[in-house]
C-alpha cells in the first residue's frame, strides 16, 4: 500500500514570512491577511491536483 508523503515547514514571522501568504499559495484562492491588511492571491501558481483548501461545516 502506497504511504502518502508531507512535506511540513515552519512559517516564520522574524523572517518575514506570512502563514496567510503561504496557504493561498498552496491553495489558489485569494485569502485576506489581517495582520497586513491586504488579500494573498497568487493566480500564476500552476495548479496540481486538489488545489482547494478545506472547511469544517459550519452548525
Amino acid at each position: 500500500m502506497p504511504c502518502p508523503h508531507n512535506e511540513i515547514t515552519i512559517v516564520q514571522r522574524s523572517q518575514r514570512q506570512s502563514a496567510v501568504a503561504a496557504a493561498a499559495y498552496q491553495s489558489g484562492e485569494k485569502l485576506f491577511c489581517e495582520y497586513d491588511q491586504q488579500v494573498k492571491h497568487y493566480p500564476e501558481k500552476p495548479q496540481g491536483g486538489y488545489g482547494g483548501l478545506e472547511r469544517p461545516e459550519v452548525l
